[in-house]
């Protein structure tokens, strides 16, 4: 079994050993057992074994801190403010409401944010996408009823029923010996 480096024209790399020791540029050709790589100081291309080569990356300066030094709450109060009172509502089953083209679309929230907004998951024709909306144009499906969501809080609506004399239609799922 042979292991080798798997370089590619774009990686930047530095010549680690050979007559062009210290050598950094980038891959611009990749042949047999070489790599053709354009030195960065001489603006030139040179032909490098990839035995002698290494991936390189340049790093200015990397500035660490200490974790100790992350501020903790204070007070309740700063930790309420901290936590989002709406991530109760993930996972749950919404249906969009209001002037928007996903209306009456059903999702499930994915994400919600402190600020008011969730990221739903909307079914569309069997492939899901996420979608954002503001919490007042989401409505919480329970069984037969819509829940209203208002900062973090739900309303309750009754199921309405159909005037009098308007016909029931129940719908039936066809059976797979139907088919």
């Amino acid at each position: 079994m042979d292991l080798r480096k798997d370089f590619r024209a774009g990686d930047q790399v530095m010549v680690t050993s050979g007559d062009q020791k210290g050598m950094k540029g980038w891959v611009v050709e990749v042949l047999e057992n070489r790599a053709v790589v354009f030195d960065l100081d001489k603006l030139q291309q040179v032909e490098v074994l990839f035995l002698h080569l290494e991936f390189y990356e340049e790093w200015d300066s990397v500035c660490l801190r200490s974790l100790s030094d992350v501020s903790k709450p204070k007070n309740e109060d700063d930790r309420k403010m901290k936590h989002d009172p709406n991530r109760k509502f993930i996972g749950k089953e919404v249906m969009i409401v209001g002037a928007n083209h996903f209306k009456a679309c059903r999702g499930v929230i994915r994400d919600t944010t402190w600020e008011g907004e969730a990221s739903v998951e909307l079914a569309l024709f069997n492939h899901p996408r996420q979608e954002k909306f503001h919490l007042s144009h989401l409505r919480l499906v329970r069984e037969n009823s819509l829940c209203e969501i208002q900062n973090g809080k739900k309303t309750q609506y009754r199921k309405r029923s159909p005037p009098r004399g308007t016909p029931r239609l129940e719908l039936q799922r066809p059976s797979l010996d139907d088919i």
